[in-house]
């Protein structure tokens, strides 16, 4: 088979994904995004089945959002209450800072850099006036 003929197929199908009902668009051959489904979940630590050598966590759909077919409302069906990073449900007032390091260019290879950049620029200047 050609490429052209496996994308022609591939723009045809339609299935059952995880998210929902997967269908592509014939002009695009992409994803139509309408009628998604999402869910939220808590993973959270089974004090009572866990011991001091094994942590045993459990799983579970707190919420399921619809995005629903076009021109039709988002649904929100909430089954638990959401618990939080410190194990309240009370929405923390701000979340946690992250610790990143932005730079990401080592310090020795930036010198280089600056280095290299300065030469151009004189060296440039310098034919200028010449």
């Amino acid at each position: 088979f050609k490429g052209e003929d496996y994308y022609t197929q591939i723009k045809k199908t339609k299935f059952e994904g995880a998210s929902g009902r997967v269908v592509f668009d014939h002009l695009s051959g992409t994803r139509i995004y309408q009628r998604l489904k999402y869910s939220l979940s808590n993973v959270i630590l089974n004090e009572t089945a866990s011991t001091d050598e094994i942590a045993i966590f459990e799983s579970r759909i707190v919420a399921e959002i619809d995005l629903g077919k076009h021109q039709e409302p988002v649904k929100y069906h909430q089954h638990h209450p959401i618990v939080y990073y410190n194990g309240t449900k009370i929405p923390p007032l701000i979340l946690p800072k992250l610790n990143v390091d932005m730079n990401l260019i080592p310090t020795a290879v930036l010198f280089i850099g600056w280095i290299i950049c300065g030469l151009l620029i004189f060296i440039s200047v310098c034919l200028i006036c010449w």
